[in-house]
């Protein structure tokens, strides 16, 4: 497969980081030259690391069977279970091993659930119904990313019937800052505005000191569409606040 550009690029260095820090780099496989899924397929399971990767120039047909294959994988293609975004506006697909970082932040939202509880801030029927998801696929249904998938690293939906999670909490280690704003894209524009509000943690590690410190963005969609960066905090050993932002996660504004 001579014709495949294989492209390894370094990840975008957003506003927020910076020369002290160690960025990940990004792997980027072009499929542009596979005709064939089978192919395709072993190409993807060949070049998904155990961090992270990007595949672009997928054939818009072949999305969501290459979706349905990472769902059913016995081990025999793949061999791990990854999280998966599918694009379809972009055509491309992002595969993402989960990490103890990863999986930590829903640890950190049911120990946030508790302390709200306890000060008040939340009633405990209000706790149940915003338990977090994890490993749920969820497509949108919105132009441009209609028929667009992801599996979110914890989704919040309410219990009231809703198909789609009202908040989202995205987190990064090797993913860069830009994947992770472009899952905000695709979560709040394509779910019809059901997703109210995103959250992203992104760690960095500092290269000087070797320690890890991190940001937490905010974001939603403005009165006219366009992905708004509501807040953004950066991780200092601080109290948590006595009153949450809880709006959107109820599936309304509060």
């Amino acid at each position: 497969m001579d014709q495949i550009e294989k492209i390894r690029t370094s990840s975008a260095t957003d506003s927020a980081s910076s020369d002290s820090e160690i960025l990940p780099r990004e792997s980027v496989f072009s499929l542009s030259g596979y005709t064939n899924l089978s192919e395709a397929l072993k190409f993807i399971a060949s070049e998904a690391t155990p961090e992270y990767a990007l595949f672009v120039d997928i054939p818009l047909k072949w999305g969501q069977r290459i979706l349905e294959r990472l769902e059913k994988d016995d081990g025999k293609i793949f061999g791990r279970k990854y999280r998966y975004t599918w694009n379809s506006h972009e055509r491309t697909l992002r595969l993402s091993m989960p990490s103890p970082i990863h999986e930590a932040v829903t640890s950190w939202y049911i120990d946030m659930m508790l302390r709200w509880v306890s000060n008040g801030s939340i009633t405990i029927a209000e706790a149940e119904e915003i338990e977090p998801l994890s490993n749920t696929p969820f497509t949108m249904p919105a132009f441009p990313y209609q028929q667009s998938t992801k599996i979110p690293d914890v989704a919040v939906t309410p219990d009231d019937g809703q198909s789609l999670p009202s908040f989202v909490i995205e987190v990064g280690w090797t993913e860069p800052m830009t994947a992770l704003q472009a899952d905000m894209e695709l979560l709040l524009r394509g779910s019809e505005g059901l997703i109210q509000r995103g959250l992203v943690i992104k760690w960095y590690l500092q290269r000087r000191t070797g320690t890890v410190r991190g940001t937490a963005c905010l974001w939603a969609l403005d009165a006219y569409g366009r992905l708004t960066k509501q807040q953004e905090e950066w991780a200092s050993g601080a109290q948590p606040h006595s009153r949450p932002v809880v709006a959107g996660v109820f599936g309304r504004d509060a």
